[in-house]
């Protein structure tokens, strides 16, 4: 069960990463990161193909160490996945601030 909440809530921080950044560009704000230059170009859904890509990669990682005996292994995919997780999720808290200073601005 605690697989499940890892990877629904890694899924879930990707897909509000993709409708904040959305919402971002919107107010006229720009993106920071390694899809930077993508996004800030206008090029959004390109970003985000590439990033729901990459999510649907490590949510099979992880599942397939899963499926396995090496407990090196999936003890270090399951600590992979939940740093990344933190991790997204502050960058989130990060872009809801940024938001919120945008629209308090206008």
């Amino acid at each position: 069960m605690r697989e499940r909440r890892i990877i629904t809530s890694f899924a879930l921080a990707n897909a509000t990463d993709i409708a904040l950044t959305r919402i971002g560009l919107a107010l006229n704000a720009t993106e920071v990161g390694a899809s930077a230059d993508v996004v800030n170009s206008g090029n959004l859904e390109s970003a985000a193909i590439a990033k729901v890509a990459l999510t649907i990669g490590l949510i099979g990682v992880y599942a397939l160490a899963h499926q396995t005996d090496n407990e090196r292994f999936r003890w270090s995919t399951e600590k992979t996945m939940q740093i990344a997780n933190v991790l997204l999720w502050a960058v989130q808290v990060w872009n809801v601030v940024n938001i919120a200073s945008e629209l308090v601005k206008h």
